[in-house]
């Protein structure tokens, strides 16, 4: 089984009911529940923050990290010094784009691991060359 790159927008849809995509998340969900799903602690980090800050709701964050944590097919992957190495370097060469450093960290990660497709709602997946929600 091919892993997939699960991204924050797609988390923040799938938790926040008021999310623009979250019928969108739930839908995708359901193909994604045999599927190896890669998650990296940026991603985990930043959901949480958003859901706390943006949302307001520290429950549904950490409703957020026990679903994360207790989930048998999500694999939380930790990015390291090589990683973040990289991550730096795809934010240096993309002057033209605007992306974030996680969403730069992604893309090294998915590189790292030659993972092609990402569940995500933020374009700059696709503007960089990956498949986003087609799997």
């Amino acid at each position: 089984m091919k892993p997939i790159f699960a991204d924050t927008s797609y988390w923040i849809a799938l938790f926040d009911r008021k999310d623009q995509n979250h019928k969108r998340s739930v839908k995708l969900s359901e193909h994604l529940k045999t599927s190896r799903i890669i998650v990296s602690d940026f991603i985990i980090f930043e959901t949480i923050t958003f859901l706390n800050t943006s949302v307001k709701n520290h429950s549904l964050a950490l409703l957020f990290l026990d679903f994360i944590y207790e989930q048998e097919n999500i694999e939380v992957l930790e990015i390291g010094t090589a990683l973040k190495e990289k991550s730096l370097q795809i934010f240096k060469d993309y002057d033209d784009k605007y992306f974030s450093f996680t969403d730069c960290s992604s893309f090294a990660l998915m590189v790292s691991l030659n993972i092609k497709n990402a569940v995500s709602f933020d374009e700059h997946f696709s503007q960089i060359g990956f498949n986003a929600n087609r799997f």
